[in-house]
Parts: C-alpha cells; sequence; structure tokens
C-alpha cells in the first residue's frame, strides 16, 4: 500500500509513519478564480531543506508534455508563477537550511577534533614503538638484575658456609670435631671460675694412646686417623653432656670434668675410659687394639690455674706411660703417685 494522504485547503500533505519528513503541495493561486489544480504531487522536502529543495519542487512542479497529456488533471500551470511559488515553498525553510548547514559544519568540526590526523597517528605510532622498545630494554636489564642477584645470593651463601666452617674450625679439630687447644682452655677458664665460686673441684684427664705409632707405620696414617675417629667417638660416650672431650695433639687427648664434688668421680671416668679404649677397633676390615695411660690432676689440690693443671697432668701420664702401660697416675705433687691398673 502506498502513503496515506491527507487533504487540507491549499495544501496536501502525506503522512509517511515514522520517517520526519515535511511535505510540502504548491498552493493555488488566490487570485484566479480557476484555481491552479496540480496534480496530486506532494513535494517532499526534508527537515533540513536548501536551495536542492527548491529545484526538488520546481522539477516536481513542472510535468512535461507526456505528464500534462495522460495525468488525471491536465490543465498547465502557468510557468510565470513557478518562481513564485517555488519562493513561497523554499522561503519559509530558508533558515532551517541554514542551521542545518552550521550543523553540520560544527558536526564536521567535532568529527575532525575528535579523530587524529595522520601526521598525529604516525607521531603516536612511533612512540608506541619506542615505548614497546624502552619496555624490552627493562624487562631484559630486570632480568640480568635478577640472575646478578641470584648468583650474588649464591656467593653470599658460600661465603656464610665458609666463614662458619672456618669459625668452627678455629675451635675444633678437623679430624675428629673435637675441641681443640683453643676451646678447652676457654672451658677449662670457666670451670675454674665457677668452681672457685661454688667451692667445687675440676677434673683434668690428660690420655695417650699406647702404640698409636706402630699403627700409622704399620697401616698407614690414613688407617690412623680412622683409628683416631673412631677413639673421639668412644671418648664422646663415656662423659657427660657438659664435660669436653678435647685432641691435645697427634695421639694426645683431654678431658675436663667440671664442677665434682669427690676425686673418687674422676677415678671413675678414668677406669671408664680405659676399659672403652681398651676394646678391639674395625678400621677397613682390619682389628687394632690400643691402650691408654692417663695421667690426672685435680683443682685446686694440683694447681690453681689451667697451666698448672695442664703441666702437672701431662707429667703424671708420661711418668704412668713410662712405667707401665695401659696405667692410669695421679699427680705426684698431691702425693698421691700410686699406679692403677
Amino acid at each position: 500500500m502506498g502513503p496515506k494522504r491527507t487533504t487540507a485547503p491549499h495544501r496536501e500533505c502525506i503522512d509517511l509513519g515514522h520517517y520526519p519528513i515535511a511535505v510540502c503541495a504548491i498552493a493555488a493561486d488566490p487570485n484566479n478564480a480557476d484555481p491552479i489544480a496540480v496534480d496530486p504531487i506532494a513535494v517532499l522536502i526534508p527537515t533540513v531543506v536548501g536551495p536542492q529543495a527548491a529545484a526538488l519542487v520546481q522539477s516536481r512542479a513542472m510535468p512535461d508534455e507526456a505528464s500534462l497529456k495522460y495525468g488525471s488533471r491536465k490543465k498547465r500551470m502557468k510557468r510565470e508563477r513557478l518562481p513564485e511559488t517555488i519562493a513561497a515553498v523554499t522561503a519559509p525553510h530558508a533558515g532551517v537550511a541554514d542551521l542545518a548547514g552550521t550543523a553540520l559544519g560544527a558536526a564536521t568540526d567535532s568529527l575532525a577534533n575528535r579523530f587524529p590526523t595522520l601526521a598525529e597517528m604516525e607521531k603516536l605510532t612511533r612512540a608506541l614503538t619506542l615505548s614497546r622498545e624502552e619496555a624490552n630494554a627493562a624487562r631484559r636489564k630486570i632480568e640480568s638484575l635478577i640472575q646478578t642477584i641470584s648468583l650474588l645470593t649464591q656467593n653470599v651463601n658460600r661465603l656464610e658456609q665458609e666463614v662458619a666452617h672456618v669459625h668452627h674450625y678455629a675451635y675444633h679439630d678437623e679430624l675428629t670435631g673435637l675441641p681443640n687447644r683453643s676451646l678447652l682452655r676457654d672451658r677449662l677458664n670457666q670451670a675454674l671460675v665457677q668452681a672457685a665460686r661454688q667451692n667445687k673441684q675440676v677434673g683434668l684427664l690428660l690420655l695417650d694412646l699406647d702404640g698409636f705409632k706402630n699403627v700409622n707405620d704399620r697401616l698407614g696414617h690414613a688407617t690412623g686417623d680412622k683409628l683416631l675417629q673412631r677413639v673421639a667417638q668412644r671418648l664422646l660416650a663415656c662423659i657427660r653432656g657438659g664435660d669436653t672431650a678435647c685432641r691435645y695433639g697427634g695421639d694426645e687427648f683431654v678431658i675436663l670434668l667440671p664442677e665434682i664434688d669427690s676425686e673418687k668421680k674422676v677415678a671413675d671416668v678414668a677406669q671408664k675410659l680405659r676399659a672403652h679404649l681398651a676394646q678391639p677397633y674395625t678400621v677397613d676390615d682390619q682389628a687394632i687394639s690400643v691402650t691408654s695411660s692417663i695421667g690426672v690432676a685435680v683443682y685446686p689440690g694440683d694447681g690453681n690455674t689451667q697451666d698448672d693443671l695442664l703441666r702437672r697432668a701431662d707429667v703424671a701420664m708420661y711418668l704412668a706411660k713410662a712405667r707401665n702401660n695401659a696405667s692410669m697416675r695421679y699427680s705426684s705433687s698431691r702425693g698421691l703417685n700410686g699406679f692403677c691398673r
């Protein structure tokens, strides 16, 4: 179906539904008794009109000969009145056209401002490329720094382990792991101070392995070192947690017994040590038997300083070793110069 027409005096309009289009018809000449009838041709002028609308009106209001001949209404329109009629139709819309032109120009300017130019696009592209390159360079630098930090961390850990190792073996024997002379002297000094404050005694045992030189000569130093490690383990098994077993040098060991109540305690420990050390050792599938000679010194009877105690225990040990192997002797300064088997 075509659009629905509605008729009003001197104008004809077409209802086009939802389309916002102004509809005008050429009015009849009011001075002519015989109105100029126009074939119901509606001149559709858009809401925004301009010179094109006038041309549209003129072209639609001037039918050709064929149209006049075969149209339903065949009265001619006087050509001299067309300009006035066109002007009458288009004049009310001249301001609208200007306003539409202004709006169109503003919209064009807005669109131009909204979208960057080609030069600006190229500038943005270069900036983006540079930013990506800088980001990649920064990422590579970060990865390099992470690797450097990892290496530094490993070096620091290694150095800390080396420092801990050096510190440990500054006070311990590297072969047996027992305290060395430096740590023994420190602990002996503390034990003497504590004993003097609490009126206690301190026992010091210096022992030497009998025949150890023969083990080294016969089986080699590697076997002799393993034997010393076994001896250190047995010494630790024979003493209390607060006592100290020290490798004094070579095949000599020192046992420090702090805070003892009587000399009998020292004698009991010495006998226990001799019994455990005399049991055979198995080193590299070979059975090895060694004995020990022990010299004993007790604070405060044998001396008040660590040097006095060490010296007198050493003398007692050599006397026991020279007189009879596998024996124990107290310091002669106390009048206890007997031997114990």
